[in-house]
């Protein structure tokens, strides 16, 4: 669903002036009228992430595969900045959903914005920067009312978390902070980096990382990597030059904690290849 959507009907997104289409805003950037060649993201598979399950998971530990995500992927931007750009959906046109003209009763934003902020130069145990030169990787989903309403009606544990979360997360910092990122690279051992085999789909809270902003029909997460342990900073800025041979899966989701939370459901899916991070432009 993912890739023809993102194929789209309509052969030009749509802009305004001063705020060019998603995907359109940086050098790198596809959306729905770029050539194949230009896409180094595509739709992801949520089901191909283990996520936590009930009853009382801190007693169990378990986890099952999630059931299908819920917004698929459109439209990409990467690009270089001497400072954060935080809310990335006020400076483009976001694309349109995918029932454009109709009426979303659902509560839940039909476009979601994810806002990957990555340090451009090693850490340094001695700057504790939040703020620096950095890569961002900005990519826009999208869902239907229709699919969002039945979502909401359906009443799972994970709807209810994340229409609770999209409403309140702005103000309560607890429920803000279960933001998570599931990450696997399918090519590790082909890379020779079974090290990091440990690590490869375990979720990271993007907890004070994380930053919120809402408007017209849309969420957008930013998630500022500055902020993570120097460990991990370490080892992001060591894989950066490999980037564009890495095979990465994404997804998110919302950490269940309570039996009523439970199971969580991955949000949304993308694959990332062929990105040449270390060639991304500052906008102009």
């Amino acid at each position: 669903a993912a890739e023809a959507r993102a194929a789209g009907s309509s052969p030009e997104p749509p802009s305004a002036p001063g705020r060019p289409a998603a995907g359109s805003f940086s050098e790198m950037g596809f959306n729905c009228a770029s050539d194949e060649s230009r896409r180094w993201a595509s739709g992801g598979d949520g089901t191909q992430f283990d996520v936590r399950i009930g009853p009382d998971y801190k007693r169990n530990g378990k986890k099952a595969p999630s059931v299908p995500h819920v917004y698929d992927l459109v439209a990409g931007d990467v690009f270089r900045m001497p400072k954060i750009l935080y809310h990335v959906a006020t400076r483009v046109t976001l694309p349109p959903p995918p029932d454009d003209g109709v009426t979303n009763d659902s509560g839940i934003p039909r476009r979601f914005v994810l806002n990957v902020i990555i340090p451009a130069e090693s850490p340094s145990i001695t700057s504790f920067s939040t703020d620096d030169a950095c890569y961002q990787i900005v990519l826009y989903f999208v869902a239907s009312a229709e699919s969002l309403r039945a979502w909401r009606d359906a009443g799972s544990p994970a709807s209810k978390l994340f229409s609770r979360w999209v409403k309140l997360a702005q103000t309560e910092t607890e429920l803000k902070e279960r933001f998570k990122l599931l990450i696997k690279i399918d090519n590790l051992k082909e890379l020779g980096l079974n090290s990091l085999s440990k690590y490869n789909g375990k979720p990271a809270l993007i907890t004070k990382s994380g930053s919120i902003y809402t408007g017209d029909d849309y969420l957008e997460m930013g998630m500022n990597t500055f902020r993570f342990s120097f460990i991990t900073k370490k080892g992001i800025s060591s894989l950066l030059p490999r980037v564009v041979e890495l095979k990465i899966h994404a997804s998110v989701t919302i950490e269940g904690r309570e039996n009523d939370e439970l199971p969580e459901q991955t949000i949304a899916a993308s694959k990332v290849e062929r990105l040449d991070i270390k060639a991304a432009k500052e906008l102009k």
